[in-house]
């Protein structure tokens, strides 16, 4: 085999390897997987809790989920389990009708931290 040769199967094992790390890292985030209320939801005034499952165990007491109300003011929950690993539960105070931002910043058990939000719109009930 020519030195050039080795040298190009070299190259394309370290581009394998590093691919293969990063793949491997991206898979230990928590993502999302299912919420009540879910993204672009219409939820009633009489929603009473937050539920977020996602695809891997989380470290409850070091996640965050946050409320942002119709006129921008950043409300924190008290987030709880239902005694699922991965899943987050939280109460939420009475929501007047507006369009409300849910955000989330969650630990996995793994230790990689993972945030995202989405919007709800709250009705009233008839």
């Amino acid at each position: 085999m020519t030195r050039r040769a080795r040298h190009g199967g070299v190259a394309l094992a370290t581009a394998v390897v590093v691919w293969l790390a990063q793949a491997g890292v991206a898979a230990g985030h928590a993502l999302l997987l299912d919420s009540e209320p879910r993204n672009n939801e219409i939820a009633p005034t009489t929603l009473s809790r937050i539920l977020l499952r996602f695809n891997s165990r989380l470290e409850p007491g070091l996640s965050r989920l946050w409320i942002v109300t119709p006129d921008g003011q950043r409300v924190r929950l008290s987030v709880t389990s239902d005694g699922a690993p991965n899943r987050l539960t939280a109460p939420v105070p009475h929501l007047a009708a507006g369009v409300y931002t849910l955000e989330w910043k969650v630990l996995s058990a793994d230790g990689h931290v993972t945030e995202g939000g989405f919007r709800f719109r709250v009705i009233p009930v008839r």
